[in-house]
């Protein structure tokens, strides 16, 4: 009788050796170049280490003046210090370092970690795909080796980064200008800060309630991308290639089918748009086991096979066909992510890691997520707010833009609606053609297909509301 696989044992690492390290190159940096020649910042196994230990280097190479001051002062000045354990663990960071002597040795127990459970990850990922039973071996032996390849690689350490260094005609000639998926419909505002909404090469959220709408407006933008067409009506598409990622975690096929037919509906698409349609690569999830991009902390918290290997699904279809992605959509944030990430800013802050990575895609596409508000956000009425997207406060720093959607009172019969309000935009100035409460949005014909509503629709929405509140002056109609 074959003996049972040995269950996997926490991975490689010593947080204790981490802290003394980092202290060290505090009380001494001039250690920090040579440290950061030989490390990288992943090769920590603490988030809050790999961040102090990138400020570290980055101050150090500054202007040379590394200490406890100016750490923290540059910590507060970027709002990070909580993210990293507060002023009193970074206090411990110096006193777990016995010598500053002892810091090349400190570093290079550092690495012999990170080498280890880089191998042990590569082990599960094997054991895992022997396991499975559905890879044929030639792929399984492609990715084993493609593993091991990259733990193996001599280009290690701060050193290999893609550093850059402003010279020539930096100062004179005009930078690249910032491509975006999404604009805004005002003619009256220009330039890079201007047209520009949602930017490629960036991940952003939209965040709503249960059953506002947001997986058909994400259905929406994925065939707005491919047809070229304006989303939900309003919002012009930017320059593309036509190709949209679009993974609904929750939907069988026959459902991620009839959303994208009801909103197709909504867009005026036919048969004429069929060629431009098959530019959407669409995963139901709901019949997989998992869809979780991140492990949790206990276990490296590092990509999960499953998210390396949609990754290299979709570069090398994009790379075959010779044409990039445009955007990537993931829905809902709660199948890619773990409950952790509603309450951990480590975890969240894996997770936008995560997604960025997806943003490096050929096509430098935008990746975009669906979430959900608080429910004090739609208890008190002001969901719109970026605030009042769930979960911890770094998820919402990490994204680059967001946008909330909330329910909007309708009356009884009527199509139903909702509003829409971009409530973060790091890159562009918010849309001047959305009003402050957002635009409406209705549902055509009744369905779940969402446009903006027009003037007149809005209107006779205000007025039929009133007409319910005042049966005097409107008859006798009902809210919903």
């Amino acid at each position: 009788m074959p003996k049972p696989p040995r269950p996997m044992r926490s991975l490689s690492h010593n947080a204790e050796t981490e802290r003394a390290l980092l202290g060290g190159l505090l009380l001494d940096p001039s250690q920090v170049r040579a440290v950061a020649e030989s490390l990288r910042s992943t090769d920590f196994v603490r988030p809050a280490h790999q961040h102090l230990f990138v400020l570290v280097c980055e101050l150090a190479a500054r202007d040379g003046h590394l200490d406890l001051v100016t750490l923290t002062d540059e910590l507060n000045l970027r709002g990070e210090m909580e993210q990293v354990g507060g002023i009193t663990y970074i206090l411990t960071l110096l006193g777990a370092c016995a010598s500053v002597s002892n810091v090349p040795q400190y570093a290079a127990r550092v690495r012999e970690h990170a080498e280890r459970r880089r191998l042990e990850l590569a082990g599960q990922r094997i054991v895992e795909a022997v396991q499975d039973g559905h890879t044929d071996i030639g792929t399984m032996l492609e990715g084993a080796l493609k593993n091991l390849s990259t733990i193996a690689r001599p280009d290690r350490g701060a050193a290999a980064l893609p550093w850059v260094h402003p010279a020539g005609t930096w100062l004179t000639e005009e930078p690249p200008r910032r491509a975006y998926l999404l604009h805004d419909r005002d003619p009256t505002v220009v330039g890079d800060r201007g047209l520009g909404m949602l930017p490629r090469g960036k991940v952003g959220i939209l965040a709503a309630a249960g059953g506002v709408g947001k997986t058909y407006a994400l259905c929406g933008l994925a065939l707005a991308v491919v047809t070229r067409r304006h989303w939900l009506g309003h919002f012009p598409v930017g320059e593309c290639h036509g190709r949209a990622v679009l993974v609904l975690g929750e939907e069988d096929p026959a459902e991620l089918r009839r959303r994208l037919h009801v909103q197709a509906r909504a867009m005026d698409l036919g048969a004429p748009d069929a060629a431009a349609v098959a530019g959407i690569l669409a995963l139901p999830g709901a019949a997989l086991d998992s869809l979780a991009l991140t492990h949790p902390e206990e276990q490296g918290g590092v990509a999960t096979p499953f998210a390396g290997a949609l990754f290299e699904h979709l570069r090398r279809i994009a790379e075959d066909a010779g044409v990039g992605w445009d955007v990537v959509i993931l829905d809902p944030l709660s199948r890619f992510a773990g409950p952790d990430v509603e309450t951990d800013n480590a975890a969240a802050t894996r997770l936008v890691q995560v997604l960025e990575r997806f943003t490096q895609l050929p096509g430098n596409p935008a990746v975009l997520v669906a979430h959900h508000t608080t429910k004090t956000s739609r208890a008190d009425g002001t969901p719109n707010e970026a605030t009042a997207i769930r979960g911890s406060s770094a998820l919402v720093d990490g994204a680059r833009w967001a946008a909330n959607m909330d329910s909007v009172p309708t009356v009884r019969g009527g199509p139903g609606h909702a509003r829409i309000r971009v409530t973060k935009s790091n890159y562009a100035a918010f849309p001047k053609s959305v009003p402050s409460d957002g635009l409406l949005l209705t549902r055509v014909d009744g369905s779940g297909g969402l446009r903006v509503a027009t003037r007149e629709e809005e209107e006779a929405l205000r007025t039929a509301l009133a007409a319910a509140k005042d049966p005097e002056r409107g008859g006798r109609r009902s809210l919903a």
